[in-house]
């Protein structure tokens, strides 16, 4: 919320990374799109950087959700009483029962393992987690289409920065059968694109 440069930045492709004329469109879309599927009692997980500016921090309160749960980005240096007016509670990390791991900066990946299978994050923005099977596991950020195109997307990522799930809240369901193989990857996209028309986002 309330950052400027979110609407001035560009892809490698010189196209805006979020495509919004002004900082008060694109945290008004956000809310909107927020309000519109986030029920008043929801608990949600917030993966960080909420806010640039410490006044911003208060658009939080116009959020649905009686539990929201933040996990801390690297943008939200603020002190904590300033979140927990809106947030239930602040963690750098969370775990669910069924091996998710909830990080704002994608971990490491020798943080996987028996307890850790798949990790949910932020911070890339239209990025996506590579591995690279010519260097023996090592890992990079690339863009999106470019994943996509050369097919070495690493599967234990998934992103829930804003560009990748149309700036609308993503419910936990439908990330689990993204990520545990339960569906397919066509059905998941094709829900958010009609969760996009829905919205009439226009994009």
């Amino acid at each position: 919320m309330g950052d400027e440069d979110m609407c001035k930045l560009v892809k490698e492709d010189g196209h805006p990374l979020r495509p919004f004329s002004s900082v008060e469109e694109h945290d008004e879309t956000i809310i909107a799109n927020w309000n519109k599927v986030v029920p008043k009692d929801a608990k949600v997980y917030v993966l960080g950087d909420i806010a640039q500016k410490k006044i911003d921090i208060a658009k939080i309160g116009r959020l649905n959700g009686s539990r929201k749960i933040l996990i801390a980005g690297n943008h939200d240096i603020y002190p904590s009483s300033e979140y927990l007016k809106y947030f239930k509670d602040i963690r750098a990390t969370h775990r669910l029962e069924n091996g998710i791991l909830m990080s704002h900066i994608p971990v490491h990946p020798s943080t996987f393992g028996k307890a850790h299978k798949v990790n949910v994050h932020g911070h890339i923005h239209d990025k996506r987690v590579r591995h690279d099977v010519d260097t023996s596991g090592t890992w990079e950020f690339i863009d999106f289409d470019k994943a996509i195109w050369h097919g070495n997307i690493d599967k234990r990522y998934f992103c829930v920065s804003c560009e990748h799930i149309n700036y609308t809240p993503m419910e936990l369901g439908a990330i689990e059968i993204e990520v545990f193989g339960l569906d397919s990857r066509e059905k998941v996209l094709d829900e958010l694109a009609k969760q996009a028309q829905k919205l009439d986002m226009g994009y």
